[in-house]
C-alpha cells in the first residue's frame, strides 16, 4: 500500500488479508463472515467478528496515515461499514485493480477501432501496474486462492492482447525475442506459438515459423497425446504454401477471456 508520493507502508498479515479481501473486490461489499472464514477457515475464535472489526480499524488508520485524513473520515468514505460487512469505495483512493481494468477495456475498445498502437500502449499500460504475482506477501484462504487464480489469467490474457495489438501493428520483427522466451515459459500455450509464428513469417523466417509448430506438436503429442489444433493446422498449411494473407491480415484470434479477469 502506497500514497501519492509511492510511500510504502505494511500492515501485519491478518490486518493485510482483511485489505486484500476489499481490495480485490472494490465498491462491493464483502461480508465480515467471509473475512471469518478467511482469515481461520474451520477453527475461527470466539472473538471473531470483534477481531474483524480490530483488523478493519488497523487498515483505516494506515489509509488515513497515507491520505493524511482521520481515520473517522476513512471509515465514512473510503472502507464503510455496510450491513454486517464492509466496502472499499473507490471514490476517493487510487485501487491498482480499478486502474488495471479502466486500462484493459480502453485498450480493448482502441483495438476495436484499428488503433493498434493506440491498444498496444494502454495494454503495456495495464500490465506495468504488476510488480510481480497477485497478492504474493498476502495470507490467502479460499477466496483469494480465487482471486489469485483469476488475476493471473486476466494478465495472461493482457499479455496476449497486447502482443495481438503490436504484432497488428507492424512491431513483428521486434517482438520475436519476447515471444520466444513466452514460448520457453509456456511450452503448451497456443497463442503464444501462433504469435511467434506470424512474427517470425513475417520476418522473412519461414523455416523457423515451421519449426515452432513442429516442435509444438511433438511436446503436445508427447506429453498429452494430443495434435496440433485446427487454428494452428490451418495456420501451418498457410505457412507452408506461402499464404500472402499471413503478412497483410491482421492477427485474427478472437480471445475468449477478458483481461480485465471480471465478468462485471
Amino acid at each position: 500500500m502506497a500514497n501519492g508520493d509511492d510511500k510504502a507502508a505494511h500492515l501485519p498479515p491478518k490486518p493485510r488479508t482483511v485489505f486484500a479481501l476489499v481490495a480485490t473486490d472494490p465498491d462491493r461489499v464483502v461480508s465480515a463472515e467471509s473475512m471469518v472464514d478467511e482469515l481461520w477457515r474451520e477453527n475461527p475464535p470466539r472473538t471473531a467478528v470483534t477481531t474483524v472489526q480490530t483488523y478493519v480499524g488497523q487498515v483505516r488508520r494506515l489509509i488515513g496515515a497515507l491520505a493524511g485524513t482521520t481515520t473517522d473520515r476513512i471509515a465514512e468514505r473510503v472502507l464503510v461499514t455496510e450491513g454486517a460487512g464492509y466496502r472499499l469505495s473507490t471514490d476517493m483512493i487510487d485501487i491498482d485493480v480499478v486502474a488495471y481494468t479502466r486500462l484493459t477495456r480502453s485498450g480493448c475498445a482502441a483495438a476495436s477501432a484499428g488503433d493498434h498502437e493506440r491498444a498496444a500502449r494502454l495494454f503495456r499500460d495495464a500490465l506495468a501496474l504488476w510488480r510481480g504475482p497477485a497478492l504474493v506477501n498476502v495470507e490467502t484462504g479460499t477466496r483469494l486462492d480465487a482471486q489469485v487464480t483469476r488475476l493471473s489469467e486476466a494478465r495472461l490474457s493482457t499479455l496476449e492482447h497486447r502482443l495481438r495489438a503490436e504484432l497488428n501493428a507492424g512491431g513483428h520483427a521486434d517482438l520475436i525475442g519476447e515471444l520466444a522466451e513466452l514460448v520457453a515459459l509456456y511450452p503448451l500455450h497456443e497463442v503464444f506459438h501462433e504469435y511467434l509464428v506470424l512474427a517470425l513469417y513475417r520476418s522473412a523466417r519461414r523455416a523457423e515459423a515451421l519449426g515452432v509448430l513442429d516442435s509444438l506438436r511433438s511436446r503436445l503429442r508427447g506429453e498429452l497425446g494430443l495434435d496440433l489444433s485446427p487454428r494452428l493446422c490451418v495456420l501451418q498449411q498457410a505457412v507452408l504454401h506461402d499464404d500472402q494473407d499471413l503478412l497483410s491480415g491482421g492477427v485474427g484470434l478472437e480471445l475468449s477471456r477478458s483481461p480485465t479477469g471480471t465478468t462485471r
